[in-house]
């Protein structure tokens, strides 16, 4: 880190000076100014705690009580809530986004090891948490937020059977692979309750679904193909616009990419090395790109530092393969687009995302390790200290 400021998916902030910026100012509850002041949002705290266990390595100045209060907020605000955590719906009312908990859980866990929190409170979190699912043949498929469960999404939502999964199921990549992978690491920490047959059971069925997925990558007719053909001219017209968009590169971007392959042709993997967000909203959603190689990159890594003995208890495992395929051929995407590149340099978050998949790509594959020597030696990010780098030694073996 440089001086005390870094970059993470909060933006750009000084972790001495601006820590008081991530809580409300009437509840002291954790907000993200990417959405509002009084947006609340867990997934901001994860962040600031990794920040300062960095600053801490860094400076050898002990940051506890910063620490200490994130957990709290997160566990007043859980007992404001009257025992779950829950946030303002897109929609309009209130429902849980299972981004954030998934946030708050792993949040909640660094600060069991840091000796601020308590196991009951964790508990609460985890069991609403992975209640919301859907079951998908003999996997399961974990909800964006509650509201999906519950049949309350938007009426724009695109609803289909595709994959035979259910209609109410938007098949949200990215949160489902980051509340498994949280789910792994509740199961993988031995201080933890939860390793019993419940979620070592939802942990199998989960990455059976996650290797489900992976069996839509070949399955392209003469159709698809051709859709993603004309696709492919309109993805780069449209990353150059994408600031500055007029009235056809919105309609590219909220109903010709959608049509072509939430409607008539379902794809989550593009032969270009592009990955959709999900098959329910009319958007193509370029900002998840890098969420998704992350996560990605996250489950993996997590999944490797399972012992033999953990992974024997699920019994099923994931296709490490097929996974790095996808990861690799979607940055591969984004250093052969100077457009995408641009578009990444304009956003701190993304700068953030792409700093972190270069970071946790590099033990898999060391095509960009020069761009990574760059992000590195800008002593900006925190790369070493979340959760996911722990899962690495410094020899790059799990």
């Amino acid at each position: 880190m440089k001086f005390n400021k870094v970059l993470n998916i909060i933006g750009e902030i000084d972790v001495c000076c601006e820590f008081e910026n991530i809580f409300s100012k009437n509840e002291g509850f954790l907000v993200t100014n990417v959405i509002s002041e009084e947006y609340f949002f867990e997934m901001t705290g994860e962040s600031m705690y990794y920040a300062l266990k960095e600053y801490e390595v860094d400076s050898g100045i002990n940051q506890k009580e910063k620490k200490r209060k994130i957990v709290k907020a997160i566990i007043k605000r859980k007992e404001y809530c009257g025992g779950i955590l829950y946030h303002n719906s897109f929609k309009g009312g209130k429902d849980t986004q299972l981004r954030s908990t998934s946030a708050a859980i792993r949040t909640l866990l660094a600060g069991q090891k840091d000796g601020i929190c308590f196991k009951k409170d964790l508990e609460e979190v985890v069991n609403h948490h992975f209640s919301y699912f859907f079951k998908w043949g003999n996997g399961i498929w974990f909800c964006h937020d509650t509201s999906e469960k519950e049949g309350k999404t938007p009426i724009s939502h695109i609803k289909t059977k595709y994959w035979k999964k259910e209609k109410r199921n938007t098949l949200t990549l990215n949160t489902h692979i980051d509340s498994l992978t949280t789910l792994l690491l509740l199961l993988r920490d031995d201080s933890t309750y939860i390793d019993n047959v419940q979620y070592i059971n939802k942990a199998k069925k989960a990455i059976i679904s996650i290797n489900k997925i992976f069996e839509t990558i070949n399955r392209k007719s003469k159709v698809n193909l051709f859709l993603q053909n004309v696709d492919n001219y309109l993805f780069e017209h449209y990353l150059r616009k994408v600031e500055n968009k007029n009235i056809f590169y919105l309609m590219y971007q909220k109903i010709i990419h959608p049509l072509f392959f939430k409607v008539v042709s379902p794809t989550l993997f593009f032969k270009n090395g592009y990955i959709g967000r999900d098959l329910a909203i009319p958007d193509i959603h370029i900002d998840y790109l890098l969420v998704n190689i992350a996560d990605f990159l996250r489950l993996l890594v997590v999944y490797d530092s399972l012992s033999e003995k953990k992974k024997e208890k699920i019994n099923v495992d994931l296709n490490k393969e097929k996974l790095l395929k996808v990861v690799n051929k979607a940055i591969d995407l984004i250093h052969k687009s100077t457009n995408f590149q641009n578009y990444i340099n304009k956003h701190d978050v993304q700068k953030a995302w792409y700093a972190e998949v270069l970071y946790l790509s590099s033990f898999y594959n060391n095509k960009y390790l020069e761009q990574l020597k760059a992000i590195k030696e800008s002593s900006l990010y925190n790369l070493e200290t979340t959760v996911f780098a722990e899962s690495i030694n410094k020899n790059g073996r799990f």
